[in-house]
């Protein structure tokens, strides 16, 4: 069974009443360190793919591995995957700008050969690669990137799992293109990627308000109303915002589009999907009344992870709202914070199994886990990594704005649940993807995307880094 990896001693184990000054220098020092190890392990990746299939070249991001064994795929079972593409293309990009990739030599051991590289110049080529490869991909497919491709051939594959839209129809692919471009765009000054991030941005609102989304498991358009569509472009928006506000003013009137495109979706997210009266949060709504949605099995389902993770991204959202601000939402800086509070204490209360982690799904109608298939003979209710991450990002940003002790007990709780049941000595201390909820066995089951994900755990690890940042010294 995969588990803490060699160095399992250095791994944090929070208990602390409150965050004290010491113990925030010990959290950045190791939140750091630990996005380091990141970058270093997809490195490792790469070289190792380009060592093992010389004179081959992999069509964006080389992360073809197990999460559980550590093992690489077969390459003929190898495949492109869209959504690794573009969430490494965004968070990397934004990387390079705030300089969190050190200008530094290291020395990696691929497949025994000690290979010297420049982290900063590796990744630097790696993100022009990607993006050359993405927009290739998008001309052989009608300006669309297919959810999966083929390594030879950079086109779309013929394979199942391949989501096909109708004209108007968008997918979760989509949503990660936006900050994929942006980032790009504002990392190398490319107009035209800024450009193509906008436009995906706006066709992604549109169709999130009209229900046009292809659901990436069930390949079926969603025809009840979910936040996740919007949550996911507000915290692309978010993402683009913290961006600008990294290198300078010429794209400062792009930040007041940027924040406009939020609103809606902040009202909908804490006046609609949240239920202060019943007290739970809904992930899907019906689109014309607004009222909780059940679906086939009888399930309201709440995803406590997405709940979470769009907590935290309208909590930084929130510090490009206008003070005071002249609109009529419902939702601004007065009242947002508190219904944030209490939306991240339901999933703190009612998204953890007994055993500590954090359900993918739970019935609101009975406050259990949903168990999902693994195959047609095999359910398992299943806890994915990301969901205690974007809660840990979540609680302490909100304790950084508040200093409400809640949070911090919030923050604690997520944390320990990730770093004591997840890192994986197999994949170089990365997470694990899918734990079963109850006995935290390693699952077959890989959310979404097949390849190791560059994204959810490093950006919610550089956003607590944000918030810690904040506050050192001063806690």
């Amino acid at each position: 069974m995969p588990r803490l990896p060699p160095d399992a001693s250095a791994l944090l184990y929070l208990k602390q009443p409150q965050l004290t000054p010491d113990l925030c220098e010990r959290l950045l020092a190791f939140n750091r360190e630990y996005q380091t190890k990141g970058f270093r392990y997809f490195a490792y990746l790469k070289l190792m793919w380009e060592k093992r299939y010389p004179g081959k070249t992999f069509p964006g991001l080389c992360a073809e591995v197990d999460s559980i064994s550590g093992e690489m795929r077969p390459l003929e079972e190898q495949r492109v995957w869209g959504w690794g593409d573009t969430r490494a293309l965004g968070i990397w990009c934004y990387f390079l700008m705030k300089g969190r990739i050190s200008d530094e030599e290291v020395t990696l051991d691929v497949e025994g050969d000690a290979v010297t590289i420049n982290l900063k110049a590796f990744y630097s080529d790696y993100c022009r690669h990607i993006y050359r490869c993405l927009r290739e991909r998008m001309e052989l497919c009608g300006g669309r990137i297919p959810f999966l491709a083929d390594v030879e051939t950079n086109r779309p594959s013929d394979d199942p799992r391949n989501l096909k839209t109708h004209e108007g129809e968008m997918t979760s692919t989509d949503i990660f293109a936006i900050n994929a471009f942006f980032q790009y765009g504002l990392w190398q000054d490319d107009t035209e990627s800024i450009e193509l991030g906008e436009r995906i941005l706006d066709d992604c609102l549109r169709a999130g308000v009209e229900n046009r989304f292809v659901n990436h498991l069930t390949r079926q358009r969603s025809f009840e109303h979910t936040h996740g569509v919007l949550m996911v472009c507000v915290g692309a928006v978010v993402d683009t915002l913290k961006a600008i506000d990294l290198i300078d003013t010429r794209y400062d009137v792009m930040k007041d589009r940027l924040v406009r495109a939020g609103r809606w979706a902040l009202d909908q997210f804490c006046g609609h999907h949240w239920d202060p009266h019943l007290g739970w949060f809904s992930e899907y709504l019906h689109p014309v009344d607004k009222t909780p949605f059940e679906d086939s099995n009888g399930h309201i389902v709440c995803d406590p992870g997405h709940t979470a993770e769009g907590v935290g991204f309208f909590a930084e959202y929130l510090n490009w709202l206008p003070d005071p601000e002249s609109t009529s939402f419902r939702f601004g800086k007065d009242n947002t914070t508190e219904a944030l509070q209490d939306i991240l204490l339901f999933v703190h209360e009612h998204g953890y199994a007994a055993a500590g982690v954090m359900f993918k799904n739970i019935d609101l109608k009975t406050m259990k886990g949903i168990a999902e298939s693994i195959r047609p003979d095999v359910q398992s209710t299943t806890a994915p990594w990301w969901n205690v991450r974007e809660c840990a990002a979540a609680a302490i940003k909100l304790y950084q704005l508040t200093g409400d002790p809640r949070m911090w007990e919030i923050y604690q709780k997520a944390f320990n649940a990730a770093y004591q049941n997840y890192p994986n000595r197999s994949i170089g201390g990365l997470m694990v993807q899918n734990l079963d909820a109850f006995t935290l066995e390693p699952v077959p089951i890989f959310p979404a995307t097949g390849n190791l994900d560059p994204m959810h755990s490093p950006r919610a690890r550089e956003r607590e880094i944000e918030a810690l940042e904040r506050m050192e010294g001063v806690t």
